[in-house]
């Protein structure tokens, strides 16, 4: 997904809201009513695209942060044995 091919595990629908996201992180300006068509026609409404577009922008505004700040990953591992 990161390269950009489409996995045969996943239905057209869910690849072209990645497509979407994709595009909208690489060029915000280029997103035209056609790509939004297209993805109602995949069967999303406005809240999922709304939804999918916002957890890329949080994605990115976080990763972005983390590496300015030069934040550490400091979290103690979880030991999940015997859980699953």
């Amino acid at each position: 997904m990161r390269s950009g091919d489409t996995h045969h595990a996943l239905p057209e629908g869910e690849h072209a809201l990645v497509r979407y996201v994709r595009k909208v992180v690489g060029d915000p300006a280029s997103i035209t009513a056609a790509d939004i068509t297209e993805l109602k026609g995949h069967g999303w409404d406005n809240a999922e695209i709304v939804e999918a577009l916002a957890m890329a922008c949080l994605s990115g505004f976080t990763n972005t942060l983390a590496l300015a700040m030069k934040f550490e990953d400091d979290l103690v591992p979880m030991n999940f044995s015997g859980y699953f």
